[in-house]
């Protein structure tokens, strides 16, 4: 404005620093609403106000003092009170920056603090989870191969008995709930059932001899007095 060489390019000059003021104040109230961080706020206060300063003693001193021609007055105001204005507007816009970029970095730190403790944490239960999957895994099969091997002493038990082998057949000790646990119900019930009706067949065959030991012996009013299940 000071060396504008002519009124045109000084009323482009004013229109340029109305618009400017005003883009200012719009980002001031923009940032004013959505500045949360109490201490950036703070600054951000201080450097709003000393640009409030500079623009009313601009608008009020300076701008008028061009418009009268009174290029002595408008350079001293542009050296003294607005270069004084704008340096402690410049200081604190600068704190503000420093402010917010230490602010930036420690928000930076934190979330990559909170980002390394929740992968820790993630692989942690990721791995206790494999490691109890993996227990559950081996009771399984431990489970399943001790009732298989239960389920086969029983059945060869029990064929050494129908082989005449043994005397007596071992029932299958499986007391769970599941399958194998029902198979070996299954199979112990059929295991006495034989084993009850081997017994009354070797009773009958018994009896029956005794019975033909007598008719040897001209006895002929013997009768067999035992029942059996099987037919």
């Amino acid at each position: 404005l000071l060396y504008a060489k002519s009124n045109e390019q000084k009323n482009e000059l004013f229109i340029k620093l109305v618009q400017l003021e005003k883009d200012i104040n719009d980002r001031n109230e923009y940032w004013k609403e959505n500045l949360t961080n109490q201490k950036l706020s703070k600054e951000f206060e201080k450097a709003v106000k000393s640009g409030v300063i500079y623009f009313q003693v601009l608008n009020s001193e300076f701008i008028p003092a061009i418009k009268n021609n009174d290029i002595p007055k408008a350079t001293k105001i542009l050296e003294n009170e607005l270069g004084n204005l704008y340096s402690e507007h410049r200081k604190y816009v600068d704190t503000l920056v420093t402010s917010s970029t230490e602010e930036s970095k420690y928000i930076e730190n934190k979330s990559a603090a909170e980002l390394s403790s929740g992968q820790f944490f993630y692989y942690l239960s990721t791995m206790v989870f494999v490691i109890v999957t993996l227990l559950i895994s081996l009771w399984i099969i431990k489970n399943i191969t001790s009732s298989i091997a239960k389920l086969e002493v029983g059945l060869n038990s029990f064929f050494k008995f129908l082989n005449r082998e043994t005397t007596t057949a071992e029932l299958i000790d499986i007391n769970s709930q599941d399958e194998f646990g029902e198979m070996a119900k299954s199979i112990n019930h059929n295991i006495e059932k034989t084993e009850k009706g081997m017994e009354e067949d070797r009773r009958l065959i018994d009896e029956t001899i005794a019975v033909l030991g007598e008719f040897e012996q001209g006895d002929l009013c013997q009768r067999l007095n035992i029942n059996v299940s099987n037919p």
